[in-house]
């Protein structure tokens, strides 16, 4: 067994694990196992999913789309949730967020293109 695995059995026995808890032990064995970064991968994906398949005057639509106009105040990192969604989206094929949205409305198409934009992150990270 690896250190990580011998960790997280040790982290199990000290929290007294009960069957109820296997969300708390889920979310131990991401952190643990280093697949955290994949696991909000996937569900940020998941959740963007959700957006755009509803209606497009919707409040969490325009939200997903708007750019706020000037510049962040010194100190403040460059990289935000916006462009990071923006760069994987340009990584997967989707060039603007109509395209996306034409995806988004095929379920099964976009949850198989969320596990492979998903998949190809984690091998390269």
């Amino acid at each position: 067994m690896n250190k990580n695995g011998e960790e997280f059995l040790y982290y199990r026995s000290s929290i007294k694990y009960h069957s109820e808890d296997s969300m708390v032990i889920k979310q131990t064995w991401l952190y643990y196992s280093g697949q955290i970064s994949h696991e909000i991968r996937v569900r940020r994906w998941k959740f963007i999913g959700h957006i755009l398949r509803q209606e497009q005057g919707n409040d969490s639509n325009i939200a997903l789309t708007w750019a706020p106009e000037g510049r962040r105040k010194r100190g403040r990192p460059r990289t935000t949730w916006r462009r990071t969604v923006e760069k994987e989206r340009t990584e997967c094929g989707w060039t603007t967020w109509a395209e996306a949205r034409n995806a988004a409305a095929d379920r099964d198409g976009w949850r198989s293109a969320v596990e492979a934009l998903c998949a190809t992150k984690a091998r390269s990270s």
